[in-house]
């Protein structure tokens, strides 16, 4: 309804109609002046403007469409026959599309009736043509991956500007783009319409008859085929790869560099199409899905590992920022792992590094960053919690330095009545209170998140370390105790602190500062009232095995190292003056080497057994229950899990199941075993559905211990009464 002011001199009923009607009818229900009737002296229609859409969408595209199916039909007869045709399709695609742009120029002055045209070319002809080249032939190997695999080959050649390599790449390319980006897509599938042609009569676009707009909804096509034939040369070329050289000293960086080759052939062939890029991703996510259990815990161990002497360089490497960029281009690649099984022997590796890393005193900054740049790959999140946990600790140990002020407060504020002067006495008594002491921290660690082995436990540091470090350790454990009460946590059963041998610490000797470990301060500490310390008074003493205190001693009786050793395997220690003399005022690091695991003799049997106990308990309970649903299962497994670990003798590495871990098997059970199945009426329903039973697994999970270790620093020693130099006391 529109009213008309008596003023009006021209109205606008319709405009700007995207839809052709064949009649528009205008009624005039009232027409008065003042409450006058007064009569309408002329009406002028002008539009719409006439089309030739009603008889060309019935005679044109039918008669295109059937003439392009034909061409389409015998160009993929062709392509079958013979594979080098496909570098002969571009030129004839252009051409045929080229020939219906110029029809489209001359003859067509409706841009709905050129849409039409152009969608009615792209099914007819490109859209059979794809599903001909990306359907596999009897080989199992379609013409387009062929295609796309020769020209990942030819990349690697030496390239020259008129060379065969360069001249097949240039046409795979060109054909690439063609059906990649000129793909219309579509709004309305049921009408024959194109997108909004891009300056069709200004003879722009002359490749294809339509360009590529702005939709906000594609109709599934051509495009789902060439990604999903791209996914299927990707993961080929990286399952070739891990086949060959899994075992490779620089897997990593060979790995990096295919990732690098395709990710760079896939911009050169489709641009940077997110669709694309996720095949990418899914193609190498199922060739590392395809390596059977050993080979997956070697390569997600490869990888920790490969982080970890990144990090290791860049803290001396002098070019670190080349190092730090070379860690970063190699974290996309790993995040593949990410909601594979790989991520959790992934993140049990991690976590194991991670862990020396930051009892070294290792760039916190650079930890949580590339946490958070790979934080999908640790289903447990298990570093996550480990640097949570680290912050917290930095918490707890200010609220002890403040804990101790208010002792030294409250004994400073207690008057002694029957002195005189009391000021004159708490100034007498002040130098006791205010004594320093040495400059410590200690890192209140979880057994949850962090991997310590029992091997390394301090039952009472007292006995070890000299009296300011031993009574600082006793007032923090008093500190801890208190802290609980003050909490509320008095009804609950009370945490009690495990000291490790872990850690870090600086000595001083003379004008020289070394960083060393927990332990190694404790041997170097032993010469200041000894000239030379036999190596089986120390295995006595700290009751560790031999391999442990020779991997400590390693660093310092190494070649011109601080001491020298009698013996290779035991002997007595004596400190080398020429080479203290040498590194006088320098920092020398004399921390021990990271040891990383050994997948083939221990770490690979411990995981396969872990993952062998979840899979016999998972078929265990399920053969009881018959069905049960899939939280239930998870939660009786764990529970079981967690029985075993409370009878088991300690081991190096302890035996946590989480849920992830049990849902891992459930998948695998579910996928390759065939000993459950899920209900089709109810998904969330588990039922075992087999009748052989699984051997029952002999070895018991190891289980959790408590513990705390110790990061110790040092300031200067007050004077030594003895006139050789000597270690000063740890900070």
């Amino acid at each position: 309804q529109v009213n008309v002011m008596p003023s009006a001199i021209r109205v606008i009923l319709l405009e700007n109609l995207t839809h052709f009607w064949p009649l528009i009818q205008v009624k005039i229900k009232r027409c008065q002046q003042g409450g006058i009737d007064t009569r309408v002296h002329g009406i002028e229609v002008l539009g719409p403007k006439p089309t030739f859409w009603p008889v060309f969408k019935e005679q044109l595209c039918r008669r295109t469409y059937l003439f392009y199916t034909t061409k389409a039909h015998t160009w993929c007869q062709e392509i079958s026959e013979d594979r080098l045709q496909l570098l002969q399709l571009f030129n004839r695609l252009n051409s045929a599309l080229r020939h219906e742009q110029v029809f489209a120029d001359c003859f067509l002055p409706d841009d709905e009736a050129a849409q039409a045209l152009g969608r009615t070319c792209w099914e007819a002809l490109i859209n059979p043509l794809v599903q001909s080249i990306t359907s596999p032939d009897p080989s199992g190997i379609s013409p387009l991956a062929w295609l796309l695999s020769e020209y990942l080959e030819n990349s690697e050649t030496v390239r020259h500007a008129k060379s065969r390599a360069t001249i097949f790449n240039s046409r795979v390319r060109r054909l690439s783009h063609l059906l990649v980006h000129v793909d219309p897509g579509t709004l309305e599938p049921k009408e024959l319409r194109s997108p909004i042609r891009g300056n069709v009569k200004n003879g722009k676009n002359k490749e294809a008859v339509c360009g590529a707009g702005n939709m906000s909804g594609k109709k599934p096509g051509s495009l789902v085929g060439i990604t999903q034939c791209w996914k299927g040369v990707v993961q080929q070329q990286v399952k070739r790869f891990l086949e060959t050289s899994w075992q490779a000293p620089d897997f990593v960086e060979r790995y990096c560099s295919v990732y690098q080759r395709l990710h760079s052939a896939m911009e050169e062939l489709f641009g940077q199409q997110m669709a694309f890029a996720l095949a990418l991703r899914q193609g190498f996510s199922g060739a590392l899905l395809q390596l059977s259990f050993l080979t997956a815990m070697h390569v997600s161990e490869q990888f920790a590992r490969y982080i970890d002497q990144q990090i290791q360089e860049s803290r001396t490497d002098a070019a670190s920022v080349e190092t730090l960029q070379r860690l970063q281009r190699s974290l996309e690649p790993i995040l593949f792992l990410s909601g594979l099984e790989l991520a959790n022997t992934f993140e049990h590796f991690y976590r194991y590094y991670l862990g020396d890393r930051l009892l070294a005193q290792g760039k916190v900054w650079l930890e949580v960053a590339i946490v958070e740049q790979i934080g999908l790959c640790f289903p447990n999140r298990f570093p996550q919690q480990m640097l949570k946990n680290l912050s917290e600790s930095a918490e707890l140990q200010q609220q002890f330095h403040l804990f101790q002020l208010q002792q030294l407060d409250k004994c400073l504020l207690e008057p002694d009545a029957r002195q005189e002067d009391p000021e004159d006495e708490v100034m007498e008594e002040e130098p006791s209170l205010l004594a320093v002491e040495p400059k410590l921290q200690v890192l209140a660690l979880s057994p949850r998140c962090w991997t310590i082995s029992s091997l390394c436990h301090l039952d009472d540091p007292g006995r070890f370390f000299p009296p300011p470090l031993a009574s600082y350790l006793a007032k923090f454990t008093d500190f801890y105790t208190k802290s609980q009460n003050r909490f509320g946590l008095e009804h609950m059963e009370p945490r009690h602190l495990q000291w490790t041998w872990l850690g870090h610490a600086e000595l001083q000797f003379a004008d020289s500062t070394l960083h060393v470990s927990t332990l190694q301060m404790y041997i170097l500490l032993r010469f200041n009232s000894a000239e030379e310390v036999a190596v089986e008074t120390l295995v006595q003493a700290t009751g560790l095995s031999p391999v442990l205190l020779s991997h400590a001693l390693k660093p310092l009786t190494d070649r011109d190292g601080i001491l020298t050793q009698s013996h290779p395997s035991g002997g007595v220690l004596q400190l080398n003056e020429a080479a203290l003399l040498q590194s006088s005022g320098q920092h020398l690091w004399l921390l021990p080497r990271q040891t990383y695991l050994n997948v083939k003799e221990d770490e690979g049997s411990t995981l396969e057994r872990k993952r062998n106990i979840i899979c016999c308990l998972i078929v265990q309970i399920l053969k009881g229950e018959k069905q049960l649903h899939i939280d239930n299962l998870v939660f009786r497994v764990i529970d079981a899990c967690q029985k075993r670990e409370a009878g088991a003798a300690p081991k190096f590495l302890s035996f946590y199941c989480s849920s992830t871990d049990v849902l891992s098997c459930i998948l695998l059970l579910l996928t390759s075993q065939g000993y459950i199945r899920r209900l089709e009426d109810s998904p969330q329903l588990l039922e075992y559905i087999s009748t052989e039973p699984l051997p029952t697994p002999s070895p018991h999970c190891q289980p959790h211990v408590t513990f705390q270790t110790v990061e110790i620093k040092k300031v200067p020693s007050v004077a030594s009464a003895e006139k050789r130099q000597t270690f000063s006391t740890f900070r």
